[in-house]
Protein backbone atom coordinates (compact mmCIF):
# COMPACT_ATOMS: atom_id res chain seq x y z
CA UNK A 1 0.00 0.00 0.00
CA UNK A 2 1.68 3.43 -1.36
CA UNK A 3 0.55 6.31 1.56
CA UNK A 4 0.51 9.35 -0.74
CA UNK A 5 0.11 12.79 1.97
CA UNK A 6 -1.85 16.55 0.92
CA UNK A 7 -1.37 19.05 3.71
CA UNK A 8 -3.05 21.98 3.46
CA UNK A 9 -5.39 24.38 5.02
CA UNK A 10 -8.68 25.32 3.08
CA UNK A 11 -8.66 28.38 5.04
CA UNK A 12 -5.52 29.62 3.07
CA UNK A 13 -6.76 29.16 -0.44
CA UNK A 14 -7.99 30.45 -3.47
CA UNK A 15 -11.14 30.05 -4.23
CA UNK A 16 -9.99 27.64 -7.39
CA UNK A 17 -7.94 25.60 -4.51
CA UNK A 18 -10.66 24.95 -2.44
CA UNK A 19 -13.02 23.86 -5.42
CA UNK A 20 -9.96 21.31 -6.48
CA UNK A 21 -9.40 19.55 -3.30
CA UNK A 22 -12.68 19.08 -2.43
CA UNK A 23 -13.21 18.01 -5.41
CA UNK A 24 -10.09 15.45 -5.69
CA UNK A 25 -11.32 14.45 -1.94
CA UNK A 26 -14.47 13.45 -3.20
CA UNK A 27 -13.71 11.82 -6.33
CA UNK A 28 -11.14 9.56 -4.32
CA UNK A 29 -13.25 8.61 -1.61
CA UNK A 30 -15.98 7.41 -4.24
CA UNK A 31 -13.51 5.85 -6.75
CA UNK A 32 -10.25 4.57 -4.72
CA UNK A 33 -7.25 3.13 -6.33
CA UNK A 34 -6.98 0.20 -3.74
CA UNK A 35 -3.39 0.75 -3.94
CA UNK A 36 -2.83 4.22 -2.44
CA UNK A 37 -3.69 5.32 0.72
CA UNK A 38 -4.60 9.21 0.85
CA UNK A 39 -3.49 10.24 4.11
CA UNK A 40 -4.46 14.52 4.84
CA UNK A 41 -2.66 16.73 7.02
CA UNK A 42 -4.48 20.06 7.93
CA UNK A 43 -4.70 22.48 10.65
CA UNK A 44 -9.09 22.61 10.30
CA UNK A 45 -9.68 18.58 10.02
CA UNK A 46 -13.27 19.96 10.56
CA UNK A 47 -13.54 21.38 7.14
CA UNK A 48 -12.42 17.61 5.48
CA UNK A 49 -13.83 15.43 7.87
CA UNK A 50 -16.69 14.44 5.65
CA UNK A 51 -13.99 12.42 3.69
CA UNK A 52 -12.82 10.11 6.18
CA UNK A 53 -12.72 6.78 5.04
CA UNK A 54 -11.07 3.58 4.08
CA UNK A 55 -9.39 5.14 1.31
CA UNK A 56 -8.75 8.42 3.28
CA UNK A 57 -6.97 9.73 6.36
CA UNK A 58 -7.21 13.07 8.00
CA UNK A 59 -4.67 13.72 10.81
CA UNK A 60 -4.82 17.31 12.53
CA UNK A 61 -1.12 19.19 12.95
CA UNK A 62 -0.77 22.18 15.11
CA UNK A 63 -3.47 25.90 14.11
CA UNK A 64 -2.87 29.34 15.59
CA UNK A 65 -1.22 30.36 17.49
CA UNK A 66 1.24 28.20 16.52
CA UNK A 67 1.91 28.79 13.01
CA UNK A 68 3.72 32.09 13.71
CA UNK A 69 6.93 30.02 15.40
CA UNK A 70 6.20 27.47 13.28
CA UNK A 71 6.89 29.96 10.36
CA UNK A 72 10.42 31.60 11.42
CA UNK A 73 11.29 27.83 12.41
CA UNK A 74 10.86 27.06 8.91
CA UNK A 75 12.30 29.44 7.46
CA UNK A 76 15.64 29.07 9.65
CA UNK A 77 15.83 25.66 8.53
CA UNK A 78 14.43 25.87 5.02
CA UNK A 79 11.83 23.38 6.11
CA UNK A 80 9.00 22.71 7.69
CA UNK A 81 10.37 20.30 10.35
CA UNK A 82 6.69 19.78 12.41
CA UNK A 83 5.59 18.59 9.35
CA UNK A 84 8.36 16.52 8.05
CA UNK A 85 9.09 14.73 11.51
CA UNK A 86 4.39 13.74 11.21
CA UNK A 87 4.99 12.56 7.83
CA UNK A 88 7.45 10.06 8.74
CA UNK A 89 5.93 9.08 11.86
CA UNK A 90 3.00 8.05 9.62
CA UNK A 91 5.30 6.30 6.82
CA UNK A 92 4.87 8.42 4.05
CA UNK A 93 5.60 7.55 1.03
CA UNK A 94 5.21 10.94 -1.21
CA UNK A 95 3.33 14.07 -0.04
CA UNK A 96 1.85 15.57 -3.73
CA UNK A 97 0.69 18.68 -4.41
CA UNK A 98 2.81 20.12 -1.58
CA UNK A 99 6.16 21.28 -0.17
CA UNK A 100 7.59 21.00 3.12
CA UNK A 101 10.57 23.08 2.06
CA UNK A 102 14.24 22.42 1.25
CA UNK A 103 14.12 18.87 2.33
CA UNK A 104 14.74 14.77 1.13
CA UNK A 105 13.68 13.47 4.06
CA UNK A 106 9.74 13.02 2.14
CA UNK A 107 9.87 12.32 -1.22
CA UNK A 108 7.56 14.67 -2.92
CA UNK A 109 5.67 15.81 -6.22
CA UNK A 110 5.19 19.45 -5.77
CA UNK A 111 1.94 21.12 -7.81
CA UNK A 112 2.52 24.54 -9.66
CA UNK A 113 -0.68 25.12 -11.47
CA UNK A 114 0.76 27.53 -13.65
CA UNK A 115 3.80 29.73 -14.37
CA UNK A 116 1.87 33.28 -14.12
CA UNK A 117 4.78 34.82 -12.45
CA UNK A 118 7.03 34.26 -15.75
CA UNK A 119 4.20 35.22 -18.35
CA UNK A 120 2.82 38.38 -16.44
CA UNK A 121 5.66 39.18 -14.03
CA UNK A 122 4.01 42.83 -13.73
CA UNK A 123 1.18 41.74 -11.39
CA UNK A 124 3.68 40.20 -8.97
CA UNK A 125 6.10 41.61 -7.06
CA UNK A 126 9.99 40.96 -6.71
CA UNK A 127 9.85 39.43 -4.01
CA UNK A 128 6.79 37.11 -4.53
CA UNK A 129 8.80 36.24 -7.84
CA UNK A 130 12.00 35.30 -5.90
CA UNK A 131 10.11 32.96 -4.08
CA UNK A 132 8.44 31.24 -6.35
CA UNK A 133 11.03 30.51 -8.26
CA UNK A 134 12.89 29.53 -5.31
CA UNK A 135 10.17 27.01 -4.21
CA UNK A 136 10.54 25.63 -8.01
CA UNK A 137 13.85 25.22 -7.76
CA UNK A 138 13.57 22.61 -4.89
CA UNK A 139 12.07 20.09 -7.59
CA UNK A 140 15.32 18.85 -8.70
CA UNK A 141 15.72 17.83 -4.82
CA UNK A 142 13.16 15.02 -6.14
CA UNK A 143 12.94 14.44 -9.43
CA UNK A 144 9.72 15.43 -10.77
CA UNK A 145 6.85 18.14 -10.70
CA UNK A 146 3.33 18.24 -11.11
CA UNK A 147 1.70 20.15 -13.59
CA UNK A 148 -1.78 21.06 -14.98
CA UNK A 149 -1.55 21.17 -18.08
CA UNK A 150 0.78 20.61 -21.15
CA UNK A 151 0.76 24.51 -22.07
CA UNK A 152 2.38 24.55 -18.24
CA UNK A 153 4.90 21.99 -18.89
CA UNK A 154 5.72 23.91 -21.91
CA UNK A 155 6.43 26.97 -20.06
CA UNK A 156 8.38 24.85 -17.65
CA UNK A 157 10.94 23.66 -19.73
CA UNK A 158 11.04 26.95 -21.45
CA UNK A 159 11.13 29.35 -18.33
CA UNK A 160 13.36 26.32 -16.26
CA UNK A 161 16.25 25.15 -18.61
CA UNK A 162 18.51 24.22 -15.65
CA UNK A 163 16.04 21.73 -14.70
CA UNK A 164 15.75 19.88 -17.43
CA UNK A 165 16.24 16.56 -16.02
CA UNK A 166 13.23 17.17 -13.37
CA UNK A 167 10.18 14.74 -14.82
CA UNK A 168 7.12 16.39 -15.12
CA UNK A 169 3.85 15.10 -14.76
CA UNK A 170 1.21 16.55 -16.23
CA UNK A 171 -2.66 15.91 -14.59
CA UNK A 172 -6.11 17.33 -16.15
CA UNK A 173 -8.12 17.90 -13.50
CA UNK A 174 -12.01 18.32 -14.03
CA UNK A 175 -14.81 19.67 -11.91
CA UNK A 176 -17.62 16.73 -11.57
CA UNK A 177 -18.74 17.79 -7.79
CA UNK A 178 -20.65 20.69 -8.93
CA UNK A 179 -22.96 18.17 -10.66
CA UNK A 180 -23.27 16.80 -6.87
CA UNK A 181 -24.81 19.91 -5.44
CA UNK A 182 -29.08 19.86 -5.13
CA UNK A 183 -29.62 23.07 -7.56
CA UNK A 184 -31.71 25.61 -6.33
CA UNK A 185 -34.93 26.03 -7.50
CA UNK A 186 -34.99 29.31 -10.11
CA UNK A 187 -37.33 30.74 -7.55
CA UNK A 188 -35.05 30.38 -4.55
CA UNK A 189 -31.73 31.89 -6.71
CA UNK A 190 -34.34 34.71 -8.00
CA UNK A 191 -35.16 35.95 -4.09
CA UNK A 192 -31.70 36.67 -3.89
CA UNK A 193 -30.20 37.35 -7.11
CA UNK A 194 -31.50 39.10 -10.91
CA UNK A 195 -31.74 36.02 -12.78
CA UNK A 196 -35.07 36.69 -13.63
CA UNK A 197 -33.89 37.84 -17.48
CA UNK A 198 -31.72 35.96 -19.47
CA UNK A 199 -27.52 36.73 -18.51
CA UNK A 200 -24.41 35.29 -19.14
CA UNK A 201 -22.45 33.99 -16.61
CA UNK A 202 -19.01 34.80 -15.05
CA UNK A 203 -17.20 32.84 -12.11
CA UNK A 204 -13.88 34.10 -11.30
CA UNK A 205 -12.23 36.52 -9.14
CA UNK A 206 -11.42 39.97 -9.74
CA UNK A 207 -7.60 39.56 -10.43
CA UNK A 208 -5.63 41.52 -13.22
CA UNK A 209 -5.56 38.98 -15.28
CA UNK A 210 -9.10 37.74 -15.50
CA UNK A 211 -9.51 40.45 -17.71
CA UNK A 212 -13.41 41.54 -16.46
CA UNK A 213 -12.00 44.78 -18.47
CA UNK A 214 -12.61 43.85 -21.89
CA UNK A 215 -15.73 42.19 -20.96
CA UNK A 216 -17.18 45.30 -19.88
CA UNK A 217 -15.78 47.04 -22.88
CA UNK A 218 -17.39 44.38 -24.84
CA UNK A 219 -20.77 45.32 -23.39
CA UNK A 220 -20.90 48.77 -24.82
CA UNK A 221 -20.94 46.86 -28.37
CA UNK A 222 -23.41 44.75 -27.40
CA UNK A 223 -27.55 44.84 -27.58
CA UNK A 224 -29.16 46.32 -24.19
CA UNK A 225 -30.75 43.48 -22.97
CA UNK A 226 -27.43 40.97 -22.56
CA UNK A 227 -26.03 41.06 -18.94
CA UNK A 228 -22.88 39.41 -17.68
CA UNK A 229 -23.67 37.97 -13.44
CA UNK A 230 -20.44 37.87 -11.86
CA UNK A 231 -19.68 36.32 -8.76
CA UNK A 232 -16.30 35.81 -6.96
CA UNK A 233 -14.14 37.36 -4.25
CA UNK A 234 -13.87 41.31 -5.39
CA UNK A 235 -10.60 42.13 -4.47
CA UNK A 236 -7.03 42.03 -6.04
CA UNK A 237 -4.47 41.57 -3.23
CA UNK A 238 -1.59 42.81 -5.97
CA UNK A 239 -3.16 45.96 -6.57
CA UNK A 240 -6.29 47.38 -4.24
CA UNK A 241 -7.10 50.16 -6.43
CA UNK A 242 -7.79 47.63 -9.27
CA UNK A 243 -11.46 46.79 -8.57
CA UNK A 244 -12.67 50.48 -7.47
CA UNK A 245 -11.25 51.56 -10.65
CA UNK A 246 -12.87 48.41 -12.97
CA UNK A 247 -16.49 49.61 -10.89
CA UNK A 248 -15.83 53.25 -11.86
CA UNK A 249 -15.56 52.02 -15.42
CA UNK A 250 -19.24 50.25 -15.01
CA UNK A 251 -21.18 53.30 -13.69
CA UNK A 252 -19.26 55.47 -16.27
CA UNK A 253 -20.31 53.70 -18.75
CA UNK A 254 -23.66 52.67 -17.37
CA UNK A 255 -23.58 49.40 -16.89
CA UNK A 256 -24.88 49.03 -13.51
CA UNK A 257 -28.00 46.73 -14.84
CA UNK A 258 -25.84 44.95 -17.25
CA UNK A 259 -22.71 44.22 -14.92
CA UNK A 260 -23.47 42.75 -12.04
CA UNK A 261 -21.24 42.35 -9.76
CA UNK A 262 -22.57 39.59 -6.73
CA UNK A 263 -19.47 38.88 -4.77
CA UNK A 264 -18.63 35.61 -3.33
CA UNK A 265 -21.62 33.28 -3.33
CA UNK A 266 -22.38 29.46 -1.79
CA UNK A 267 -21.45 26.79 -4.20
CA UNK A 268 -24.99 25.50 -4.84
CA UNK A 269 -25.57 29.11 -5.70
CA UNK A 270 -22.98 29.27 -7.87
CA UNK A 271 -24.03 25.83 -9.19
CA UNK A 272 -27.52 27.40 -9.57
CA UNK A 273 -26.22 30.62 -11.19
CA UNK A 274 -24.29 28.51 -13.95
CA UNK A 275 -27.05 26.06 -14.45
CA UNK A 276 -29.84 28.92 -15.53
CA UNK A 277 -27.54 31.08 -17.67
CA UNK A 278 -27.16 31.65 -21.42
CA UNK A 279 -23.51 30.12 -21.37
CA UNK A 280 -20.26 30.89 -19.20
CA UNK A 281 -18.12 33.36 -20.17
CA UNK A 282 -13.86 32.82 -19.50
CA UNK A 283 -12.00 36.01 -20.27
CA UNK A 284 -9.04 35.09 -18.78
CA UNK A 285 -5.34 36.43 -19.94
CA UNK A 286 -3.43 33.52 -18.70
CA UNK A 287 -4.86 30.06 -16.58
CA UNK A 288 -2.64 27.09 -15.06
CA UNK A 289 -6.20 24.97 -16.16
CA UNK A 290 -9.45 26.91 -15.80
CA UNK A 291 -11.88 25.31 -13.23
CA UNK A 292 -14.54 27.33 -14.54
CA UNK A 293 -14.00 26.14 -18.34
CA UNK A 294 -14.10 22.00 -16.66
CA UNK A 295 -17.29 23.10 -14.35
CA UNK A 296 -18.67 24.19 -17.79
CA UNK A 297 -17.90 21.08 -19.42
CA UNK A 298 -19.45 18.93 -16.66
CA UNK A 299 -22.69 21.29 -16.50
CA UNK A 300 -22.98 20.39 -20.40
CA UNK A 301 -23.34 24.54 -20.50
CA UNK A 302 -22.13 26.14 -23.53
CA UNK A 303 -18.88 28.88 -22.53
CA UNK A 304 -17.33 31.59 -24.36
CA UNK A 305 -13.55 31.86 -23.84
CA UNK A 306 -10.43 33.58 -24.94
CA UNK A 307 -8.27 31.45 -26.92
CA UNK A 308 -5.21 31.05 -24.67
CA UNK A 309 -3.47 28.01 -25.27
CA UNK A 310 -4.73 26.06 -22.02
CA UNK A 311 -7.93 27.02 -22.98
CA UNK A 312 -7.40 25.26 -26.24
CA UNK A 313 -6.21 22.32 -24.94
CA UNK A 314 -9.28 21.98 -22.45
CA UNK A 315 -11.20 21.84 -25.62
CA UNK A 316 -14.49 22.61 -24.35
CA UNK A 317 -17.03 21.20 -26.89
CA UNK A 318 -19.62 23.34 -26.57
CA UNK A 319 -17.04 26.42 -26.80
CA UNK A 320 -16.95 29.40 -28.34
CA UNK A 321 -13.46 31.00 -28.18
CA UNK A 322 -12.24 35.00 -28.92
CA UNK A 323 -9.22 36.91 -28.85
CA UNK A 324 -8.81 38.27 -25.16
CA UNK A 325 -7.71 40.95 -26.29
CA UNK A 326 -10.89 42.13 -28.53
CA UNK A 327 -13.85 43.62 -27.23
CA UNK A 328 -15.15 43.73 -30.50
CA UNK A 329 -14.78 40.05 -30.93
CA UNK A 330 -16.06 39.55 -27.64
CA UNK A 331 -19.10 41.39 -28.01
CA UNK A 332 -19.96 39.33 -31.55
CA UNK A 333 -19.62 36.13 -29.38
CA UNK A 334 -21.72 37.60 -26.90
CA UNK A 335 -24.48 38.50 -29.35
CA UNK A 336 -24.25 35.48 -31.51
CA UNK A 337 -24.78 33.03 -28.71
CA UNK A 338 -27.24 35.16 -27.26
CA UNK A 339 -29.31 35.19 -30.15
CA UNK A 340 -29.37 31.39 -30.71
CA UNK A 341 -30.35 30.64 -27.20
CA UNK A 342 -32.34 27.92 -27.38
CA UNK A 343 -34.01 26.23 -23.55
CA UNK A 344 -34.91 23.48 -25.34
CA UNK A 345 -31.25 22.56 -26.73
CA UNK A 346 -30.12 23.71 -22.98
CA UNK A 347 -32.54 21.04 -21.35
CA UNK A 348 -31.51 18.08 -23.78
CA UNK A 349 -27.67 18.97 -22.74
CA UNK A 350 -28.16 18.78 -19.07
CA UNK A 351 -30.08 15.52 -19.44
CA UNK A 352 -26.51 14.24 -20.19
CA UNK A 353 -24.75 15.71 -16.98
CA UNK A 354 -25.66 11.89 -15.18
CA UNK A 355 -23.58 10.07 -17.68
CA UNK A 356 -20.58 12.07 -17.93
CA UNK A 357 -20.25 12.62 -14.24
CA UNK A 358 -18.89 9.43 -13.67
CA UNK A 359 -16.59 9.03 -17.16
CA UNK A 360 -14.37 12.22 -15.39
CA UNK A 361 -14.50 11.06 -12.09
CA UNK A 362 -13.20 8.02 -12.83
CA UNK A 363 -10.54 9.51 -15.64
CA UNK A 364 -9.30 12.10 -13.06
CA UNK A 365 -8.74 9.56 -10.11
CA UNK A 366 -7.43 6.80 -12.93
CA UNK A 367 -4.72 9.44 -14.09
CA UNK A 368 -3.97 10.54 -10.72
CA UNK A 369 -3.00 6.81 -9.10
CA UNK A 370 -0.74 6.28 -12.34
CA UNK A 371 0.89 9.58 -11.88
CA UNK A 372 1.34 8.92 -7.65
CA UNK A 373 2.62 5.41 -8.26
CA UNK A 374 4.96 6.50 -11.17
CA UNK A 375 6.55 9.21 -8.68
CA UNK A 376 7.05 6.33 -6.30
CA UNK A 377 9.47 4.21 -8.64
CA UNK A 378 12.80 3.85 -8.09
CA UNK A 379 13.84 6.23 -11.11
CA UNK A 380 12.63 8.75 -9.33
CA UNK A 381 13.33 8.35 -5.32
CA UNK A 382 16.94 7.40 -6.09
CA UNK A 383 17.57 11.14 -6.91
CA UNK A 384 16.17 11.58 -3.70
CA UNK A 385 18.93 11.65 -1.22
CA UNK A 386 18.53 10.37 2.24
CA UNK A 387 15.08 9.79 2.03
CA UNK A 388 13.28 7.58 4.84
CA UNK A 389 12.94 3.67 4.41
CA UNK A 390 11.09 2.81 6.45
CA UNK A 391 8.79 -0.53 6.69
CA UNK A 392 5.86 0.42 4.50
CA UNK A 393 2.45 -0.83 5.27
Amino acid sequence: MIRVALAFSMRRMWQGGISYFHNLLSCYQKHPDHEIKLIVFTPFPEDVELYQSDAIEIHSYPRPPWDYPRRIIKRLLGYDDVLTEMMEHYRIDLLTHFTLGRQTQINTLQWMPDFQHKAMPQFFSSKECARRDSSIANVQLWGNILLSSHSAASDFRRYYPDLASVQTHVLHFSSGQILNVDLPPREEIAAHYPIRSPYFFLPNQFWQHKNHGTVIEALRQTAQEIRVICTGPMRDSRNAAYVPNLLKEVRKAGLEQRFICLGTVSYAMLAGLMHHSIAVLQPSFFEGWSTSVEESKAMRKQIILSNIAVHLEQAPKRGVYFSPDSAENLADCLNRVYAEFDPATEAAYAKQRPLYKTKIEQDWIGDFAQIMKSACQPRFRAKVSGISQKART
